[in-house]
Order: structure tokens, then C-alpha cells, then sequence
């Protein structure tokens, strides 16, 4: 069961009663004489606001979605760069290495860590491997 989509004027309606509320609740000896009308928002400024709202976050959520096919185009790039310095299989390990470890946003960055000779996925496994064999060595130890 799905969440109710509001209309506009609803939701215009009930920001204008929340931001009202809000004033008379922080000035309750005001609203009580009747002086506070002036700072209540009415539903009008309120359909206003949340226009200004809607628009900017439709603004927003273009240009991340511009920044995102950017970052995969420049991933993408810069793969193609390891691809011609590394061999298929090597380059398999990388890619498996970057689903696994690494979240969605963070290709543009590995990648140019990798050419840049700042990650090297053999010394990587080697190093995994060296954490196994100490695990290994030490069990049954007290320390595990």
C-alpha cells in the first residue's frame, strides 16, 4: 500500500497550516491577542514555496543525472586507457575488483588511480593472500 501523491493545493494547504501552527505555537501570547496574522504563511505563499522547491529539485536531480553520464563517459575513457596498458585477464581482475569493493559513483576514481600506478591489483591479491596465511597461521592461537 502506497504513500497518498498530494495535490498541489494540498500540499500548499497543509504547509500554510504547519508554517501557522508553527508561529502560534513560538508566539502563543501574540496569537492569543490576535497580532501574529501578519507572519502567518498563506496558502497561496505556501504554493509558492513549494513550486520554488519543486523546481529546484528538479534542477538538481538533472544535474546530478548530467554529472552521472559525465563521470560514465569519463570511466569509461579512462578504462579504455588501462585496457591498452594492461592484459584482458588483468583487466578482468579490475573490473571484478570495482564491482565488488567499490559503490557506483567511485569508477571515475579507481580507474584513475590504477593509471596514475596508485593501485595495482596484483600487489592487492598479494596482500589479501598474505592476510589469509596469517589468519591461517594463527589458528587456534588465542588471538584470531
Amino acid at each position: 500500500m502506497g504513500a497518498k501523491t498530494l495535490t498541489l493545493d494540498e500540499r500548499a494547504r497543509r504547509r500554510a497550516k504547519r508554517k501557522s501552527n508553527q508561529v502560534k505555537s513560538k508566539y502563543p501570547l501574540l496569537a492569543q491577542a490576535g497580532v501574529v496574522e501578519d507572519w502567518m504563511t498563506t496558502t497561496d505563499e505556501a504554493r509558492e514555496q513549494i513550486e520554488r522547491f519543486d523546481q529546484a529539485a528538479a534542477e538538481w536531480a538533472a544535474q546530478r543525472a548530467k554529472n552521472r553520464e559525465d563521470a560514465l563517459q569519463l570511466a569509461a575513457e579512462l578504462r579504455a586507457q588501462v585496457a591498452q596498458r594492461v592484459d584482458a585477464d588483468t583487466l578482468a581482475l579490475y573490473d571484478e575488483h570495482l564491482a565488488r569493493v567499490y559503490p557506483p559513483d567511485y569508477e571515475v576514481g579507481f580507474w584513475q588511480r590504477v593509471l596514475d600506478g596508485k593501485f595495482d591489483i596484483h600487489d592487492w591479491l598479494a596482500c589479501i593472500e598474505n592476510i589469509r596465511a596469517l589468519g591461517k597461521s594463527h589458528q587456534g592461537s588465542e588471538w584470531k
